[in-house]
């Protein structure tokens, strides 16, 4: 049940996410900047 129920929500995840990117579209860009700009600091 539990490797199930992972499977399941990393589906969810990787399936969300994609959803997000297409959304976002070019805005994928400044957000990627975003997150360079945490990791360095």
């Amino acid at each position: 049940m539990n490797g199930n129920l992972d499977c399941e929500e990393t589906c969810l995840l990787h399936w969300f996410g994609a959803r997000v990117r297409r959304k976002l579209g070019l805005k994928r860009d400044v957000y990627s900047n975003i997150i360079r700009g945490i990791l360095d600091f």
